[in-house]
């Protein structure tokens, strides 16, 4: 059995023979493709490489390499049943499920800034909502550091793991935003959001006319990164 083990075909340059690529490399006896995620856990370039393992049974999708050694963390389905799970390949080549159980899914939500833990969503305790875990790097031991019991979307956790970002649909075109305090366990509605990113977007067109526009997502994941940097900031 032959496994590529570093592939980059989910990117819009392959979206024209992408099929006949993989079948081509099945035919001459690759039998899995380990296609590696690049960039921001939650901009849209990391979300093509999981739609392409979700699609494509052969096809796995790494999503982060560990920082200390050659283990690396990647997800995927059952057989097709779109119920991903995160896993990490161990130094001996063997499989590792970080989350186990039936009917529930999970998604990798970045490492912390000292590369000592990472975050993970899973709707495993309810599964209409996804509730936010921590896990050690070394020891895979886990806690749960955010319990969703308002129906809201995480958008993201910050590198020191003190705030994470939720948001919540208003009406069809604006979500209400809400940051929550880790460590004192508070939830505080801080503005819709939309006025934040329209002024944005305005200021960024006016002077940068050629440079591209960040998404509403990637531009919340940096209003929250930069939480954990302001001395004595207090949200709740």
């Amino acid at each position: 059995m032959f496994v590529d083990s570093h592939a980059h075909i989910d990117g819009p340059e392959f979206d024209a023979d992408r099929d006949e690529i993989i079948e081509r490399a099945h035919a001459a006896g690759v039998s899995a493709i380990l296609n590696v995620g690049t960039g921001d856990p939650h901009s849209d370039a990391f979300e093509r490489a999981i739609a392409l393992g979700k699609a494509r049974e052969t096809v796995y999708t790494a999503i982060g390499t560990h920082p200390h050694d050659a283990r690396f963390l990647y997800t995927r389905d059952q057989g097709g049943n779109e119920l991903n799970h995160l896993y990490v390949r161990q130094k001996d080549g063997s499989e590792f499920d970080l989350t186990p159980g039936e009917k529930l899914k999970a998604q990798f939500a970045g490492w912390s800034g000292d590369r000592k833990a990472f975050f993970v969503f899973t709707n495993e305790r309810e599964p209409k909502f996804f509730d936010v875990y921590r896990y050690d790097t070394g020891s895979y031991d886990r806690e749960m550091i955010y319990r969703n019991g308002g129906g809201y979307d995480v958008e993201g956790v910050s590198p020191a793991g003190k705030w994470i970002a939720l948001s919540k649909p208003v009406g069809t075109a604006t979500n209400e935003l809400v940051i929550h305090s880790v460590d004192k366990k508070e939830t505080k509605q801080i503005s819709t959001g939309e006025a934040q990113y329209d002024h944005y977007v305005e200021r960024h067109r006016r002077l940068h006319p050629e440079a591209p526009v960040l998404s509403r997502r990637e531009f919340e994941r940096r209003r929250i990164d930069r939480m954990d940097a302001r001395p004595g900031n207090r949200c709740c």
